[in-house]
């Protein structure tokens, strides 16, 4: 379960977000909306700790998130939180499969159950043919659905979602927006998006604008 309360951030002079507070649990998808500079992205921030807030709190699977110790993040990050980004980020002398593989890198030797998952995300993603292709012989909306496998390798139990179909067409944003849902179902999805259409899809929906945010 994710419990945000709260969550207040500013740039002073400009107060981002203002007492923004949310509960998701597993399984349930939510989407936030919002003009450019609404402060989406900085959420996603602070739900996933790559920034702190000025007050509030968030508690993810009873864990008191923003008090984690800083050595201590990276190793919460890699095993409780996903990143799906607007940019792929995939390094481009990997293959598809070994851009999946690499959170696990951290930790030493790929063991052969978690190459095994890999390979298990790429082929639900439609990409078993692809498993030993490199980004450049992907096209656009493969390469976004490695780098959502990827996010999902660790079996998080927070998915966070940064406008992840804004550089695709309408056709393709669709197919990669019912995989996102697919894929991330057994976790809890953030989704930050300007597609209406997307964000109808999720379970929950939210509009963030003036640092307040609200349920639509």
């Amino acid at each position: 379960m994710l419990t945000v309360k709260n969550i207040t951030k500013e740039y002073p002079p400009l107060l981002i977000l203002k007492d923004c507070s949310f509960e998701l649990h597993n399984g349930q998808s939510m989407s936030v909306a919002g003009p450019s500079g609404s402060g989406k992205s900085t959420l996603l921030n602070i739900l996933g700790t790559l920034e702190p807030a000025l007050s509030g709190s968030v508690q993810l699977d009873g864990i008191d998130v923003l008090s984690l110790p800083e050595k201590e993040l990276p190793v919460f990050r890699r095993h409780k939180i996903g990143f799906a980004f607007q940019e792929h980020h995939l390094l481009p002398q990997c293959t598809a499969l070994e851009n999946v593989l690499m959170p696990f890198l951290a930790e030493g030797r790929i063991r052969k159950e978690q190459e095994q998952r890999g390979i298990a995300l790429l082929e639900r993603a439609g990409l078993a043919e692809r498993l030993t292709h490199r980004p450049a012989e992907l096209s656009g909306g493969e390469r976004q659905r490695v780098a959502f496998a990827r996010a999902l390798v660790y079996e998080p139990a927070l998915l966070l979602a940064d406008e992840p179909t804004g550089n695709l067409d309408r056709e393709h944003a669709a197919q990669i927006g019912t995989l996102l849902l697919e894929l991330a179902e057994t976790s809890m999805l953030v989704l930050v998006t300007h597609d209406p259409a997307l964000a109808q899809r999720t379970a929950l929906q939210f509009q963030l604008e003036n640092g307040r945010l609200s349920a639509v």
